[in-house]
């Protein structure tokens, strides 16, 4: 077996090309806008939603990012677990992300279930619990990790920083 050479740097190969799947551009019967990638093949189906709902809307720290996070914890007809197994049963699962200005949900699933996997985010989207169980069970999760981060000096000074440079009114000085 051949050792590497850490010393010596690795040969620099210039990218030719860039080959991506072009986007088609729609607008649904709804009057929603949406871009659609086809992959043939995989099986595997993507779908992002994407919301202006991201940090500089919350009038206070962790507020976005909490919603996010706890919508998937249970609906009106469904508790966490039936939500969670229910998901599980179509092999699909859920990503959330909050970010600065943004909040988005991403599903994959299977493409023979995406029907009723897409039923499911309609759920959670329209008729989240939001219980008290659940958010507080959260809270605790990730309180004194914010703590710990809030105490980090990069975070401090990030804070600093963006108070600094957007002034106390601007919603962007809590990122």
């Amino acid at each position: 077996m051949k050792t590497l050479n850490r010393k010596i740097a690795p040969v620099f190969n210039p990218i030719k090309q860039i080959s991506m799947l072009p986007a088609a551009f729609k607008v649904l019967n709804n009057g929603l806008s949406c871009y659609t990638l086809t992959q043939t093949g995989s099986g595997i189906c993507k779908i992002e939603w994407v919301f202006n709902a991201g940090y500089v809307y919350q009038q206070k720290p962790l507020i976005a990012y909490f919603t996010n996070q706890l919508l998937e914890c249970g609906t009106a007809t469904k508790s966490n677990a039936e939500f969670n197994e229910a998901m599980d049963n179509f092999g699909s699962f859920l990503e959330l992300q909050c970010d600065q200005d943004i909040a988005v949900i991403t599903l994959y699933a299977l493409k023979k279930y995406i029907e009723p996997s897409i039923r499911l985010v309609h759920e959670m989207l329209q008729a989240p619990t939001f219980s008290e169980t659940e958010l507080e069970r959260f809270r605790n999760q990730h309180l004194q990790d914010y703590k710990i981060q809030s105490q980090k000096v990069h975070t401090q000074a990030r804070r600093l920083f963006l108070k600094s440079y957007f002034g106390e009114a601007h919603p962007m000085r809590h990122l």
